[in-house]
């Protein structure tokens, strides 16, 4: 089982932006699906990170961008675990 945290973003009662979080141990899970709905990323990077405490790790970020949408898929957000 996966937690995920969802947050919904309205401006004008209009819906803008979606943003979900999960553990970083569902991020494969979570890769092979969206590949499998929308197909290859326009864009797809490997970033070094390092934390305040110097360990080191690599940041995946897949990008897809379609007609009045942009999908971004990161394997980190603002800390290691999710």
């Amino acid at each position: 089982m996966t937690l995920v945290e969802i947050m919904l973003i309205f401006l004008d009662n209009k819906f803008v932006s979606a943003s979900f979080d999960f553990e970083t141990s569902s991020f494969d899970n979570f890769e092979v699906a969206f590949k499998e709905r929308y197909g290859r990323p326009t864009t797809e990077t490997d970033t070094p990170m390092q934390t305040k405490l110097g360990a080191k790790y690599i940041n995946k970020s897949l990008i897809w961008i379609g007609r009045g949408v942009r999908i971004s898929l990161n394997r980190y957000g603002s800390t290691v675990e999710k």
